[in-house]
């Protein structure tokens, strides 16, 4: 055998030896057995040509023998993880290659689905050793159905024996998970504890189950309830296994549990109560405060009531900023009495109002006496006043002095009358 790879070389040495191997004679002079192989390595001169095509046909075999084994690489074994993938995920094929000769070999080994590469790695195998590599199949891109899964080995300089080169293990279907879409609970606030769980899907399950918050699976049969939510905000996802272990999933619902009605505080108003005006209008505010889903709307609900009747008015308040809400009752006349509260609503429908909470707010309107008016009305109070004490502090009563009279007249203009026998005074 010769370092170049195209030659083999194979010699058979023809001697005469009359000593060698005396054991028994053999079936032709100068021939000999031992333990009944006989030893036709040596035959007489005369003997060579027929000896020689007798025994061509074996140093034939072992010579193809010996060069189809000394340069040989081969595909002993193609697994994938599992017989189906949905569509657009990875897929783990392991391949087991050897090299079979007798020298160290590099060469590239090649995945296929079908008649399409998908992927291609090159290795180096010492002689009489084998190596598992692990192919990745991204499936993204592939048409849906039934892929034939192989591996090739690339022929290496010498080789003959290329029927080994080549392993074709089972198919792998592809297929699109299934398709979930909830229907309850929505995106939006509920004021309960308890909320359905509905929604479709597109085929058969083997499994259902659902995570609330990010939990553990929890499994079911189908449409269900969600007991005993916490107040707050959660979210839910359904999955479905197909009857070809493919699983899907729905997209992720958010919603908020909130059965906590809105907080009503501080209600102030302008002016305050006792100095309202016909002509004022009442600016109140109040602290409206909601943690879980926040306030939606708040409204004034105020009573009227004057020599006309009594009538109930809304008025609907705006948030100034942060958990300031703002509303106005308008001028009323005088001599009418106001008595008013406030509701509030969360964005989950849960209503508050200050009536309920035990407060109730009121005010009346008061008329405005201009000096015209009031100037007189302090005169004559204060002309009483100073007659009254003139009288106490006298012993006894004046016979002759007329009763003291005030007379009021309009515009503060007064006139007083004494009466002291026949003389008046202005």
């Amino acid at each position: 055998m010769y370092g170049n790879r195209s030659v083999f070389a194979f010699t058979c040495e023809i001697y005469g030896n009359d000593s060698a191997w005396q054991y028994e004679p053999g079936p032709a002079p100068n021939t000999y057995w031992e333990r009944g192989i006989t030893q036709a390595f040596n035959p007489d001169p005369k003997d060579v040509e027929s000896v020689v095509q007798r025994w061509l046909p074996v140093f034939t075999y072992m010579a193809e023998r010996a060069i189809a084994e000394a340069y040989d690489v081969a595909v002993t074994q193609v697994s994938a993880e599992r017989a189906t993938a949905e569509s657009g995920s990875s897929l783990k094929i392991d391949t087991t290659v050897e090299n079979q000769g007798f020298y160290e070999e590099t060469f590239n080994l090649t995945l296929l689905a079908n008649s399409t590469i998908v992927q291609t790695a090159t290795t180096t195998l010492a002689n009489q050793s084998e190596e598992i590599l692990t192919f990745t199949w991204n499936t993204a891109g592939f048409p849906l159905g039934n892929y034939t899964i192989s591996a090739q080995a690339e022929a290496i300089p010498g080789e003959t024996d290329l029927t080994d080169n080549l392993m074709i293990n089972g198919n792998v279907q592809v297929r699109k998970a299934p398709s979930i879409t909830i229907l309850s609970p929505e995106n939006r606030t509920y004021p309960v504890f308890q909320i359905p769980l509905d929604f479709t899907r597109d085929e058969p399950a083997s499994w259902i189950g659902y995570s609330l918050d990010g939990a553990d699976n929890v499994t079911i049969a189908g449409n269900t309830i969600l007991w005993y939510l916490a107040e707050g905000r959660h979210n839910v996802v359904v999955y479905a296994n197909d009857t070809f272990g493919i699983i899907g999933a729905s997209g992720r619902v958010f919603f908020t549990v909130d059965t906590t009605p809105p907080n009503i505080t501080v209600v102030t108003q302008a002016p305050i109560a006792g100095n309202v005006q016909p002509e004022n209008e009442v600016s109140i505010n109040a602290t409206i405060i909601d943690e879980t889903s926040g306030v939606n709307q708040a409204i004034i609900v105020y009573a009227f009531t004057n020599t006309s009747g009594t009538w109930i008015r809304f008025v609907p308040m705006r948030n100034l900023e942060g958990n300031i809400w703002n509303g106005s009752i308008p001028a009323l006349p005088y001599l009418t009495n106001v008595t008013y509260s406030i509701v509030a609503e969360d964005k989950a429908g849960n209503v508050a109002t200050t009536e309920e909470l035990g407060y109730e707010y009121r005010y009346g309107v008061v008329p405005e006496l201009s000096l015209v008016v009031v100037l007189p009305f302090l005169m004559t109070t204060v002309l009483f006043a100073l007659a009254a004490k003139a009288r106490k502090r006298r012993k006894e009563p004046c016979a002759t002095c007329a009763p003291f009279t005030v007379i009021v007249r309009s515009r503060s203009r007064a006139r007083t009358t004494l009466s002291s026998g026949s003389q008046d005074r202005q």
